[in-house]
């Protein structure tokens, strides 16, 4: 692929809200747990305790969204980071709304982008928004009045930036792709399909917010054929396809690679699935969910990781094989 003439510049370039933190850890603190549904059994308190030991580790994004909860991830977010200025920065999400029955519809209209940022807001208890992203394209608004949207919030100090989420490279054109900070969107060993879309995009300047990054927990080596989720897991459903049928065999068929290369290379599964994840492109920034403080310790550890070229296309090479069999 040729790169644009100005590629080495832009190239691992931090956003505008992290101008000031050039050191801060490469990696984001994910929130959605915080909302604390269909995540099983979760104790909050041991989540907010490691958003302290991240900001004592220097970690400077934090990443939810209004729909988590729904709106209690923004409101304990705002509530463990209250006081902490320019320390730390908040990405949230626009673009998925609930009716009174909770139920769900995307509107990435300008009408809503500029509502719901109002409320994010008020639950967050800030007077800006650090990264502000739509989370799903409603298939209906032109994503001109979309971008125009955020543009206009970012002009009247609203927010210090704008991204946005689950789209591919040819949603946008190069032009309004200058105009993001950020695209979000699936990437890891259990997602192949992605990696060229993310070198296409973070080509041109994007940085690369890659969720799922463990595969909601299986690259943790944690989990067998045999393991049972509760009913209030999401990874008892269906759509989780990851964890049933014949793609878990294929999936747990990877991670016994993946296990075998950490345990040569004196890490964790997990910690080498998050370098993995970084070695894809210098712009992506893996973002984990963490339940725990020690969760916090190993994604920290896995940004230093130095994995020789060998162990990542071996991972490489299983994960692609993993894409072709299922």
């Amino acid at each position: 692929m040729e790169q644009p003439a100005d590629a080495t510049f832009r190239i691992n370039a931090r956003p505008p809200l992290f101008a000031g933190q050039p050191d801060a850890p490469q990696f984001v603190f994910g929130c959605e747990q915080l909302g604390g549904h269909n995540w099983g059994e979760l104790d909050i308190d041991a989540v907010r305790e490691a958003i302290g030991v991240a900001v004592d580790r220097g970690v400077a994004l934090f990443d939810t969204a209004d729909c988590y909860g729904p709106y209690l991830s923004e409101e304990r977010l705002g509530q463990a980071l209250a006081g902490l200025g320019e320390r730390v920065h908040i990405a949230t999400k626009f673009g998925v709304r609930l009716d009174d029955q909770g139920r769900r519809r995307n509107d990435s209209s300008a009408a809503w982008c500029r509502q719901a940022v109002r409320a994010s807001l008020r639950r967050l208890g800030v007077e800006r928004i650090a990264l502000y992203q739509l989370h799903c394209h409603d298939g209906h608004t032109p994503i001109e009045e979309t971008l125009q949207a955020l543009a206009d919030l970012k002009s009247e100090g609203l927010i210090a930036a704008s991204g946005v989420c689950n789209l591919g490279a040819q949603a946008l054109t190069p032009a309004q792709w200058r105009a993001c900070a950020t695209l979000q969107a699936e990437l890891s060993l259990l997602a192949p399909h992605q990696v060229a879309t993310v070198r296409e995009v973070c080509d041109q300047g994007v940085q690369f917010l890659a969720y799922g990054v463990l595969a909601q927990g299986l690259l943790s080596g944690r989990y067998g054929a045999d393991t049972r989720f509760a009913a209030n897991d999401r990874r008892a459903m269906p759509r989780y396809h990851n964890f049933h049928g014949q793609r878990l065999q294929a999936a747990l068929a990877l991670v016994d690679t993946l296990r075998r290369e950490a345990d040569g290379f004196g890490c964790s599964p997990g910690m080498l699935a998050i370098a993995w994840a970084r070695a894809v492109h210098p712009n992506v920034w893996p973002i984990v969910g963490i339940k725990r403080r020690s969760h916090v310790d190993d994604a920290v550890r896995a940004l230093s990781l130095q994995v020789p070229p060998g162990v990542i296309a071996s991972l490489s090479a299983a994960a692609r094989d993993f894409g072709a069999s299922t």
